[in-house]
């Protein structure tokens, strides 16, 4: 029997790489948390931060860089660049898949 790959991935489960197969099974849901943004800052330390509950969080040599909701940021008065929303594509794509980003 075949595994529909539209649920979401199971551990261990066969990612997918052939880029028509993602395009067709794929099911986009759009995020329920509202609007996000990408903020950056140079003065918060990665525990201040952190503390914020980011989506995510990555230091650049330009200082530490969070995408978190947009009234978050306003609130700490972080530089910011959005907003954006968030799409789950909702399909166990493999890191080796070329072309899905591109495509959507």
């Amino acid at each position: 029997s075949t595994k529909s790959q539209s649920a979401l991935p199971i551990l261990g489960a066969m990612a997918v790489t052939d880029l028509s197969t993602l395009l067709a099974e794929m099911s986009p849901s759009l995020g329920v948390e509202g609007e996000v943004v990408f903020a950056t800052s140079k003065s918060l330390s990665m525990r201040q931060a952190a503390e914020l509950d980011p989506w995510m969080l990555f230091r650049e040599e330009e200082g530490l860089t969070l995408i978190l909701p947009k009234d978050v940021a306003e609130k700490h008065d972080l530089a910011h660049e959005g907003p954006f929303c968030r799409i789950t594509l909702m399909v166990h794509s493999s890191l080796e898949a070329v072309g899905l980003t591109a495509a959507v």
